[in-house]
């Protein structure tokens, strides 16, 4: 099972949310930890974007380094999708080394 790591960036997008969508990204991660990423798809450049089909329409963009660690990059929702996959992308360098 991975081990889930969280960015700065990531945890304060999740202090911004209320507290259901703080719950359902909750429940994301600990299905993540089990192995089960859910609704997700590749963005580019070894960036991936999970979906939660909930309200605003939630988004996690996450890397994974071999079967165990994912590392959420940053969120957001449906409204800033593109602005949250383009923050993704600049900051997946960052923690890929």
């Amino acid at each position: 099972m991975p081990d889930v790591l969280t960015t700065i960036e990531f945890d304060e997008w999740v202090r911004g949310l209320s507290i259901m969508g703080k719950a359902k990204v909750l429940a994301r991660i600990t299905n993540m930890e089990r192995g089960n990423l859910g609704d997700c798809e590749p963005v580019g450049e070894g960036v991936s974007e999970s979906r939660i089909n909930w309200g605003p329409g939630l988004r996690l963009y996450f890397v994974e380094r071999g079967d165990r660690f994912i590392i959420l990059l940053g969120g957001g929702d449906k409204s800033t999708q593109q602005q949250d996959i383009n923050a993704a992308l600049a900051r997946a360098p960052t923690v890929m080394s």
